[in-house]
């Protein structure tokens, strides 16, 4: 990216803070009801309402959220210096391993929803998600859930009991 690119007016961190309060807010209330659930179908059209705001107010061609030691990141720069005040999200990026996630302009609703069905799988079985195979089987084509390499190769299958 360019500098350009790169430039983060308070606005826009403002933004992104808001972005990841609202997406762990949508990710606990999803996991709470079901994903079409009125209740949690209203914090998601908050959620991407302030995504595509996101990206009309930076004009980044992408945007990724990432949580490197315990600090949340988006597009490299630091957002927030403390996973805690946006925990819930952080709960959900540990549990499927998740070093990132990116968002290209062209999201759709269902889009994120798909993604706040993936981060609402409880801890205890979401080792057995494969982040990228769940996203492409509910047509998600902008946005890429970046998993840590070693646990790539740690995923397993469990049988059916």
């Amino acid at each position: 990216m360019n500098d350009q690119q790169t430039t983060v007016t308070p606005r826009v961190m403002e933004l992104c803070r808001s972005f990841l309060k609202s997406f762990g807010q949508t990710v606990k209330l999803v996991s709470l009801y079901s994903v079409g659930h009125p209740v949690p179908a209203s914090s998601q059209q908050e959620s991407w309402h302030l995504l595509h705001e996101l990206f009309s107010e930076s004009a980044w061609p992408e945007i990724t959220f990432s949580l490197v030691a315990g600090r949340w990141l988006v597009n490299g720069q630091l957002a927030a210096d403390s996973a805690q005040a946006y925990e819930l999200l952080a709960i959900a990026f540990r549990a499927h391993a998740l070093h990132s996630v990116t968002f290209r302009p062209e999201c759709r609703l269902y889009e994120l929803s798909a993604l706040c069905e993936l981060a609402s799988t409880p801890a205890n079985r979401a080792y057995q998600t494969n982040a990228d195979d769940f996203l492409k089987e509910r047509g998600v084509r902008h946005i890429s859930a970046n998993v840590e390499e070693f646990m790539k190769a740690r995923r397993v299958t469990l049988p059916a009991s």
